[in-house]
């Protein structure tokens, strides 16, 4: 919980609703992150949505979870009462229409509590979510939606449509980096692991994450003669297509060269991607933003090959601290792949490139100075 400020100092009551660890996922992990800061000029009071038992069960309907919407809005009113807060900073993250359920019933519920609703989007496609829905059900999400005090965005673009605001921000994502691990990478002393260059995926096993692209990839790249490892990295929310790339990874070109490792969790994720000598992220998610594995990778000086998708290209500058290429091209992906694996100085010009970026945008105290002065200045009206 955020630590109030001291003397005169005038400090802002927040509540803030999101959902945090567990299950591990870039909106939970980000939210904790908040959650955990401390302020100068706000002082949060959160509350932590836990619908999920993992990664799954996000995004599914289960009657359990109607309690559990129950139980979150009645400890959002509590949270309003113990702190006489007037701001709700409402974090969100749907990426189905399940979501969307979620959000609209709990804001409904809620915004009339308050004077201000900030709304931190962590997702895309809001629009096309609400427009499947019965025309009934698309009324109430716009009233949910719409006609906040500000959004907090994860693009410099506008928001999308359901979102209609008075003001939008536009806010990077920072990650905290284990002090050893930050100590190595701000030296460029970060150790290099003998045998083939290897390429890792970290993220959780969506289809739409790419992790197939890769092994497409990789599958090219085994036919030129390079040598190389993949190593995928994640939990799979799906059994089936789990054992579909299972299948891949033990097929006659990919044996040997391709394993996944199952998901990785604090130092032993850090590891990974120190480990590493090129992230590779090719996305198309539905509901990506500004994935965290791509800040992860800058963190510790590794170069990027990532999909010029949603936010991305505000995060890898391509050509400098790694390479875009388009979504659903194994082609492109391998031919960055290959440049980096075959020329081991341009991946090390690129990772410190990255490392630099990270430093300059991507920190978690940037990360939490930039949401307080946003929150702060919604707050002040």
């Amino acid at each position: 919980m955020s630590k109030a400020g001291t003397g005169r100092r005038k400090v802002t009551p927040v509540v803030m609703v999101g959902p945090v660890p567990p299950p591990v996922h870039g909106q939970a992990v980000a939210d904790q992150l908040l959650f955990d800061g401390c302020y100068r000029h706000i002082s949060l009071e959160p509350v932590a949505l836990r619908f999920s038992t993992d990664i799954g069960d996000v995004g599914r309907a289960r009657v359990g979870k109607v309690a559990t919407l129950v139980r979150s809005i009645i400890e959002v009113h509590r949270a309003r009462k113990r702190s006489s807060a007037r701001t709700l900073v409402y974090s969100v993250g749907a990426k189905n229409l399940v979501g969307v359920t979620r959000d609209t019933a709990l804001l409904l519920a809620t915004r009339p509590a308050f004077d201000h609703t900030i709304l931190h989007v962590h997702t895309g496609g809001l629009d096309a979510f609400v427009e499947q829905a019965p025309w009934p059900f698309r009324h109430l999400a716009r009233r949910a939606y719409g006609t906040s005090s500000a959004v907090i965005h994860l693009s410099p673009s506008p928001p999308e449509r359901v979102l209609s605001t008075q003001r939008w921000f536009f806010l990077r994502y920072g990650v905290k980096v284990p002090i050893d691990i930050d100590t190595e990478a701000r030296q460029g002393n970060t150790a290099r692991r003998p045998g083939p260059r290897r390429v890792l995926f970290l993220a959780n096993l969506y289809e739409s994450k790419g992790p197939g692209v890769l092994l497409d990839a990789a599958e090219l790249l085994a036919q030129r003669g390079i040598t190389f490892e993949i190593a995928l990295a994640g939990d799979a929310p799906d059994a089936v297509y789990a054992q579909h790339l299972q299948a891949r990874m033990r097929s006659a070109s990919l044996a040997g060269r391709a394993r996944a490792t199952g998901p990785l969790r604090g130092d032993d994720k850090w590891r990974a991607v120190c480990d590493a000598d090129v992230v590779c992220f090719p996305t198309f998610y539905e509901g990506e933003a500004l994935p965290l594995v791509i800040i992860e990778a800058m963190a510790c000086g590794r170069p990027v090959v990532a999909t010029d998708w949603r936010s991305i290209d505000q995060m890898v500058e391509h050509g400098r601290t790694g390479f875009l290429v388009p979504p659903r091209d194994p082609e492109a992906l391998a031919d960055r792949l290959a440049e980096l694996i075959s020329d081991p100085q341009l991946a090390e010009t690129m990772g410190a490139a990255g490392r630099l970026r990270y430093e300059e945008a991507f920190t978690v105290e940037r990360f939490r100075a930039d949401f307080e002065a946003v929150v702060s200045t919604v707050a002040s009206r």
